[in-house]
């Protein structure tokens, strides 16, 4: 992550990972991605988008999360593709933001109950 990043939302593509998933159908985990994609690409502000293998929420998926260099991670789980606004939204909010760590009245209310890790920073000045 470059030392100017103002944060990036990550999609995790592989959930859920232990379920077999059909020839011709994709991963929940996908289905995510491509719902947020869509969302972010309808939008003003353009947020930083990273599809990735895993954010650790296995046993509660679809999960995402917001990081940025120098500002707290917050990752969500138990997401569906109807989340996907709302997580533009959370985003976009968060790229603004200065440590990241959202109060609740900035989290859309359809996501709050899906925070499922808050992380500090770590290094705070570097």
């Amino acid at each position: 992550m470059a030392a100017k990043d103002a944060g990036k939302l990550f999609i995790c593509r592989t959930c859920v990972r232990d379920l077999r998933v059909p020839p011709g159908e994709k991963a929940a985990g996908e289905a995510l991605y491509d719902a947020v994609e869509a969302a972010n690409d309808a939008v003003r502000g353009h947020v930083p988008l990273r599809g990735t293998a895993c954010l650790n929420g296995c046993p509660s998926p679809c999960n995402a999360s917001v990081r940025g260099h120098g500002k707290a991670l917050l990752r969500f789980s138990k997401l569906s593709i109807e989340d996907a606004p709302a997580l533009i939204r959370l985003a976009q909010t968060y790229l603004k933001h200065k440590t990241g760590d959202l109060p609740e009245k900035d989290v859309p209310e359809t996501l709050r109950a899906k925070v499922s890790a808050r992380a500090p920073v770590l290094n705070p000045g570097g």
